[in-house]
Parts: C-alpha cells; sequence; structure tokens
C-alpha cells in the first residue's frame, strides 16, 4: 500500500477520496449529511476494484465523487444533500454489473472484493439498466 493511503475504519484504501468525502461533509454540515457520507464511503469501498472495468477514468469512483462535489457547492445548502443523494444513486458505476458462478453482485450487500473470493468465475459488463435501481440505492442511503 502506498504511503499516501490511509485505511478506514472498515479496511478500505483511500488516498484522496477520503479528503474528498471530508469535503464533501463539511458542505453537508448537517448530522444526516454526515450519516449520507459514511454511507458513500462504504459504497464507495464496496466498489474498490471496480476501476479496472470501468471505460474512461472519469467514471473512476475518487473522479464522480469530486464531479458530484464541485457541482454540489453550486446548489443552495437547504437542497444540497437531496442533489448528493440523487446524483449518488445514479452515478455511472451502477451500469456495470458484475456476476459469479450463481450470483450477482450487489453493491449495496458487500463489496467487489469479496464477491470476486467468492466466486471461482467473475464477468463485469456494462449495461443499459442500472443495478441495483436509483429508488433502491436512494432507499440505501437512508437507511
Amino acid at each position: 500500500m502506498l504511503a499516501a493511503q490511509k485505511k478506514t475504519g472498515n479496511n478500505c484504501s483511500m488516498d484522496s477520496t477520503e479528503e474528498i468525502l471530508l469535503l464533501l461533509a463539511e458542505a453537508l454540515d448537517t448530522p444526516v449529511g454526515a450519516r449520507l457520507v459514511n454511507k458513500i464511503r462504504a459504497l464507495l469501498c464496496n466498489f474498490e476494484g471496480i476501476e479496472s472495468s470501468v471505460d474512461t477514468t472519469s467514471e473512476i469512483p475518487k473522479s464522480l465523487l469530486a464531479d458530484i462535489l464541485q457541482r454540489s457547492n453550486q446548489w443552495p445548502k437547504e437542497t444540497r444533500l437531496l442533489f448528493v443523494s440523487h446524483q449518488v444513486s445514479r452515478l455511472s458505476l451502477f451500469f456495470y454489473h458484475t456476476a459469479g458462478d450463481s450470483e450477482k453482485w450487489n453493491p449495496l450487500q458487500g463489496s467487489l472484493e469479496n464477491f470476486r473470493c467468492r466466486n471461482r468465475r467473475v464477468e463485469t459488463w456494462q449495461d443499459e439498466a442500472p443495478y441495483p435501481p436509483p429508488e433502491a440505492v436512494l432507499a440505501w442511503l437512508k437507511q
């Protein structure tokens, strides 16, 4: 692991992504916002390793999060939380589907790394429909 990387409490390696999350927490600046940032952190940890499957560097989780942060600052503070939740639920990462021996990976339920360890053969492809759907992601973010 690079010296510049940090370990978060859930054993997910994070580098500048953690800095972006801290800035996002400052931008949201409420207890609900802090919970949302923790959910986003967990989601990004679950997606760790997807970088090898995405089409462009703009789809790397850190890039997507930086874009959301930048655009969130254009929204009034009262609606910023809704904007961030909406954007996270529609990340392009959800269009990358991964399936293993007999199951499909759900990024809301566990990490890609653990999924790959449990399955001998894993395939990732880009689909026309997100999985899970945005409504399920929004519900998960609100838990």
